[in-house]
């Protein structure tokens, strides 16, 4: 009896032990994982992936307590069901960028502690655009360079950025104001290789028309567009995002007023809400649901961050107008990793925009085919909507027909349908303006990348439109 008592105590002080060691293990995972930047990162690799994961390929667990595996809120966006709805998507976002609290921590850190700190970066101005900021980050030109007129020769010294992060305002007065928060914010970004600026505009079209100017006058410092704004100018963000998919990498808003606009079905950009109690006391329930539709298609996406991240609301306490809230750093720093890579096409995106474009459209036809631009040529490839025209519809255009429109994508296209009886009845003219089209309908960041890897076929488009 004694002896069968003496082994349940041995077998009972051996559990506490593995129970006690196993509690501490975790206290010193989450304790690493609250304060040490690289082992958060370092645990999202792991149970996320890399950057660019597709959907449905994670691990699909994490650890308790880390937020990593949150589900998404699932309430029906009414307006019965708002608060209920607005509760679930402020606790997704702090499950979810728990992992961000260390660069959260440094970025508040820093705008605590450092004084002056656009001392050792320059200013710019350019014809059209001021006040551009650049990092001190620099490469040597290449051939490509020389073809988009970056560069004279190859060798020469470029500067360029990972992304642009623009701070809008909507009067002249508040470009001037808060200027010391404002800067801090800039500092942080900077030594992080991210150009800044902050811009005054007066309506939505204004914004686009600046952004314009930016991407020409500053191309590789505006490869990837980050907007912050408040009140009126972060509808203004908005309503930019809804109207030009694939414009703005991340849209960084704050009490946004009357948003009467949806999302576009096509975009692909992420977008961060902060809401302040005085904004919810006095905003329109209809304004609010149409926030949350906004959120929720921005996390409509293929690849897991985009899925996670790309859209988040997040309640917070007034804060000095033009600091950007800490809360953001996280997301903001995924999304330029995300936005560079997607830039740099070292993931097969061709595929997710055909089922894009499959899935946000149907297609009237006789007999409907994917029809694509030979991938060997590294060409995103397309869904052809083959609604043939009328023969009579060109009868007049006999000049036009006959032109030759001689470009890298149209003989690609034609290589590799060469067979096809319903492309054999198309002119080079009819082609050109349907791929166009369909190019057009994926969104500004298709538009663009043909234009470099074509610009001949961009050429014909429009002369032809």
């Amino acid at each position: 009896m004694k002896k069968n008592h003496r082994n349940l105590m041995k077998v009972l002080r051996i559990c506490l032990r593995v129970i006690f060691v196993t509690i501490m293990i975790l206290l010193l995972e989450g304790l690493c994982f609250r304060f040490a930047e690289d082992y958060a990162n370092l645990k999202v690799k792991l149970f996320w992936g890399e950057i660019d994961t597709i959907k449905g390929e994670e691990l699909g667990w994490s650890l308790p307590f880390d937020g990593l595996d949150s589900e998404q809120p699932v309430s029906p966006i009414n307006t019965e069901s708002l608060s209920v709805r607005l509760t679930e998507e402020y606790y997704y976002e702090f499950q979810v960028t728990k992992f961000g609290r260390p660069i959260c921590d440094q970025y508040s850190d820093y705008c605590n502690e450092v004084k002056d700190p656009l001392k050792n970066y320059d200013i710019r101005n350019f014809n059209n655009v001021s006040g551009l900021i650049f990092p001190k980050l620099v490469r040597q030109a290449t051939e490509e360079d020389i073809q988009q007129n970056y560069a004279r020769r190859v060798g020469d010294t470029l500067e360029y950025s990972r992304a642009i992060f623009i701070y809008v305002v909507t009067d002249e007065v508040s470009y001037l104001e808060n200027m010391d928060s404002t800067q801090k914010t800039f500092g942080f970004l900077l030594n992080e290789n991210i150009a800044c600026m902050k811009v005054s505009i007066s309506s939505t079209e204004d914004l686009k028309q600046k952004i314009s100017f930016l991407r020409k006058e500053a191309p590789l410092q505006s490869e990837s567009l980050i907007l912050w704004g408040s009140d009126q100018a972060a509808s203004n963000i908005l309503e930019l995002v809804c109207e030009e998919p694939g414009l703005v990498s991340l849209a960084v808003v704050k009490d946004p007023i009357d948003v009467n606009y949806s999302p576009s079905a096509n975009d692909e950009t992420w977008v961060y809400s902060f809401f302040t109690d005085t904004f919810l006391k006095d905003t329109k329930t209809d304004s609010l649901l149409n926030l949350i539709k906004i959120t929720e298609h921005s996390r409509e996406s293929n690849f897991l961050f985009g899925a996670r991240l790309g859209g988040l609301i997040r309640k917070i306490d007034e804060t000095t107008e033009g600091n950007l809230p800490a809360a953001v750093i996280p997301c903001l720093l995924s999304c330029v990793e995300f936005a560079s890579i997607k830039s740099r096409q070292d993931f097969d995106v061709p595929e997710l925009i055909i089922q894009e474009v499959n899935s946000s459209q149907e297609l009237s036809t006789v007999e409907t085919s994917d029809i694509s631009v030979n991938p060997t040529q590294d060409i995103p490839l397309v869904t052809l909507d083959e609604i043939l025209p009328e023969p009579a519809e060109f009868l007049n255009e006999a000049n036009a027909s006959k032109a030759v429109f001689d470009c890298e994508i149209l003989n690609a296209y034609k290589s590799a349908h060469q067979d096809d009886p319903n492309l054999s009845a198309l002119t080079d003219r009819e082609i050109i303006l349907q791929l166009g089209k369909q190019f057009e309908e994926m969104g500004y960041e298709m538009m663009e990348s043909i234009s470099k890897q074509d610009p001949v076929f961009m050429r014909h488009y429009q002369s032809l439109k």
